[in-house]
């Protein structure tokens, strides 16, 4: 009997046509998933490049929000990394929209406005380009030439510390004055140009004189708890009294969120002839 192949029965046809359709399908559906997940990747890659642009521009709006305020130069060093005195190179400045700044230079009157022109990070103003190598919130570092360092704070931020440093005196509030926040004299830009028009003239002097005031401006600019030195005179005491009745009635007060408060002064400055040179910064 020759031997041939074995004869497949309908039954094993439908086994082996069920078996090859299964293993399609499984292919078929491992097929399906990876691309669904290569889909999902793909998603996920353009949703988080999408939320880092997003983040990108609202921390670059916010960065040029914050520099549209006031700022108060705190330290200036040359490019030696040597502090400069403050009297010398003490300058504020606010930032404004519509490409203004507004300048004040020390305690003098010059004030001014000036066009300003920002380019990324970088404020074209008189003609000097100034890179923005630092801006936070409450801090600001310009630089000038890759050399100078002018270092701010916001004046937002001096304003908070100024209304939370304070002490209590008979049951009176009372604050510090500052150099950007301080009780004004009537006719006067600053107090210091007052100072100098009261203190003694030259011819009353013994050599370069020492004056150190200390006193309270009232919220209502009374002035209470006087007291001071003169170093030039043998008799300061009379002279401290005339110049604190001079002032009466000249001052006026404080201000805090709108609100008058009372506040300690202290001066401190050398004075020679009608020159008034501030060796502190009353605080």
């Amino acid at each position: 009997m020759a031997i041939g192949k074995p004869k497949r029965s309908f039954k094993n046809y439908l086994r082996g046509s069920f078996f090859i359709l299964r293993i399609f399908a499984i292919n078929t559906d491992r097929y399906a998933s990876f691309n669904l997940f290569v889909n999902l990747i793909s998603t996920m890659e353009n949703f988080f490049t999408l939320i880092l642009f997003l983040m990108f521009s609202i921390s670059l709006c916010a960065q040029n929000n914050e520099l549209y305020q006031s700022w108060i130069m705190q330290k200036t060093f040359d490019c030696h990394d040597i502090e400069l005195p403050s009297n010398e190179t003490k300058w504020n400045i606010e930032f404004k929209q519509g490409n203004k700044a507004i300048i004040d230079f020390n305690r003098s009157n010059v004030k001014g406005q000036k066009d300003i022109v920002i380019i990324n990070d970088t404020i074209l103003l008189n003609d000097s380009k100034y890179a923005i190598e630092k801006l936070v919130r409450d801090s600001l570092v310009l630089g000038l030439n890759d050399c100078k360092k002018f270092f701010f704070v916001s004046k937002n931020r001096l304003m908070q510390i100024q209304k939370e440093n304070f002490f209590l005196y008979q049951g009176d509030t009372i604050y510090f004055s500052t150099d950007f926040n301080s009780p004004k004299v009537k006719g006067f830009a600053n107090y210091m140009n007052y100072m100098t028009s009261i203190l003694p003239g030259k011819e009353n002097m013994e050599g370069d004189c020492l004056v150190q005031l200390q006193f309270i401006v009232r919220k209502n600019g009374g002035l209470t708890n006087s007291r001071g030195n003169l170093s030039c005179l043998k008799n300061s005491e009379k002279k401290i009294n005339k110049i604190m009745n001079e002032m009466a009635g000249r001052w006026e007060p404080m201000y805090i969120e709108s609100r008058a408060v009372n506040t300690l002064m202290r001066i401190k400055i050398n004075h020679s002839g009608r020159t008034v040179n501030s060796l502190s910064n009353p605080r």
